[in-house]
């Protein structure tokens, strides 16, 4: 149906990303893998059930992706 509350997430990066972590925000969610290390060209899928049935829409807006990186204040 259009509510689920299980996710397959395929990652990738051009460059490696240092523990990256998966973040949903408000919905709560068990992941099989979080704090990953992700090699350049790497890729990296993480299953992902929500507490709650929640549609595709609302669990790709809800999803943030953020690595090592991301915790350093950047120079613009």
């Amino acid at each position: 149906g259009p509510d689920n509350r299980q996710f397959t997430i395929k990652l990738r990066a051009a460059k490696p990303a240092l523990w990256a972590w998966l973040n949903l925000g408000d919905l709560g969610a068990r992941y099989t893998d979080n704090f990953f290390h992700l090699p350049a060209e790497g890729t990296q899928e993480i299953r992902v059930t929500t507490t709650t049935p929640v549609t595709l829409e609302a669990f790709k807006q809800a999803l943030v992706v953020r690595s090592l990186y991301d915790t350093y204040e950047h120079a613009t």
